[in-house]
């Protein structure tokens, strides 16, 4: 057993930020940390397990480029080992049962998904062999061996830069999205890279919080943009990975720069244009459609697909109950910028959202108009849509847009 001394050194290098590490002193404690782990290799202390592979995990951001050869062992005998696991696979679905597995979702519904992550959490962690062969082959860790220190400080260009970045779990579908998913092996990779992030997500929440929720968002979302059919194939995976991400809805914000795009709002559009293509109104897809249209986003991601890209409308069939995110989010607070609530009103007597094929929008548009002309009856634009309202052809939707907050 490592002793008391040790395990609270471990705890706290764990908890150290990756630009603690980018300079050549470090190299020692990092070979140090790496000693100690294949120590613990050898005593085999199942109580600290899951310490280990969080040193181990940290270790991973760390190693410097020069000593890369080190995270080909670390990935084998330690971040894709099972054994390190076993305490998670034991009580697995204890853990999920007590986890808030969404906000929007009733206890029944609930139990079903804490089921249904449980089998999958399992198939990932029988799967951690061959998750591990994908990554040192995505990463360029097959065959390394070790290799002499440079004999100065400077003899080695970047050598002491983080051999991997610190989002290196998504880096297998950051390239297939590169290549637009033209690989003989894109589904393989893929759900290989969906299923680590599933239990990265589930089960070692510590590691990926150093990335911000709208960064991890932002990288599962590459799986739509490589190739036309690969989201679908890997649907299983790439839904439940999001639904664990959307544990953290309330903390992402698209407003916050985010690593390696210089625009999100460049980036929605992609995958807004995608969706109208491919899609075929796919509910996961629609998912991510749907995120960025909450309240407490930025409006211009709204007007995106309500004015320049409307062809979207049309496909957005995701039904609530798989929204992932409380209905709520979309309505609440009222929408008071007079362009776009012109332009819900317009949608809805023009038949483009209704109920039967684009059911969240519809309730989002029906909802924002009669709710801004309930609180603010003297406000010109209210004065206005209220007039078109009473214009309106569809005598449904008239009763439904005027009597909304009543029967609501």
């Amino acid at each position: 057993t490592l002793s008391s001394g040790v395990q609270r050194y471990v705890e706290e290098v764990t908890k150290k930020i990756r630009t603690t590490t980018a300079h050549w002193f470090a190299r020692q404690e990092i070979i140090l940390v790496y000693t100690l782990l294949q120590v613990h290799l050898h005593i085999q202390n199942p109580v600290e397990n899951s310490l280990v592979h969080q040193a181990a995990l940290f270790l991973s951001r760390s190693i410097h480029a020069d000593d890369r050869y080190m995270l080909s062992d670390l990935f084998d005998q330690v971040i894709f080992n099972k054994q390190f696991f076993r305490p998670e696979v034991t009580d697995l679905a204890e853990q999920l049962q007590s986890l808030q597995l969404s906000p929007s979702l009733h206890l029944e519904e609930d139990h079903q998904i804490s089921a249904r992550r449980a089998k999958l959490l399992n198939e990932a962690l029988d799967s951690l062999q061959t998750i591990c062969r994908c990554y040192q082959r995505e990463l360029g860790l097959e065959g390394l061996s070790p290799v002499s220190p440079p004999p100065t400080l400077s003899a080695s260009y970047h050598g002491t830069d983080p051999a991997l970045p610190s989002d290196w779990h998504f880096l297998p579908i950051v390239h297939l999205n590169n290549i637009d998913g033209k690989r003989e092996d894109a589904l393989c990779v893929a759900v290989s890279c969906l299923q680590w992030s599933l239990v990265l997500e589930c089960l070692r929440p510590r590691f990926v919080a150093s990335l911000s929720v709208a960064s991890r968002f932002c990288r599962l979302a590459c799986v739509l943009l490589a190739g036309s059919d690969l989201f679908r194939d890997a649907q299983e995976w790439l839904g439940e990975t999001l639904q664990a991400l959307l544990v953290h809805n309330n903390l992402i914000n698209f407003d916050d720069p985010i690593p390696g795009l210089n625009s999100f709002y460049d980036f929605y559009r992609q995958i807004l244009e995608q969706f109208v293509g491919v899609s075929y109104g796919d509910p996961v897809f629609g998912q991510f459609v749907l995120i960025p249209l909450q309240q407490c986003h930025n409006i211009k991601l709204r007007k995106l697909v309500w004015c320049e890209l409307g062809a979207v409308l049309r496909f957005l069939s995701t039904p609530e109950s798989q929204v992932g995110v409380p209905l709520e989010n979309f309505l609440e607070p009222c929408e008071t910028d007079p362009d776009l609530l012109f332009i819900y009103l317009k949608a809805l007597g023009q038949g483009r959202v209704r109920e039967t094929f684009c059911p969240v929008l519809y309730r989002m548009a029906v909802h924002h108009v009669a709710t801004f002309i309930s609180l603010h009856p003297d406000h010109p634009s209210a004065k206005r849509l209220t007039q078109m309202v009473q214009a309106l052809g569809n005598q449904e939707l008239k009763s439904l847009l005027i009597n909304y907050c009543i029967i609501r």
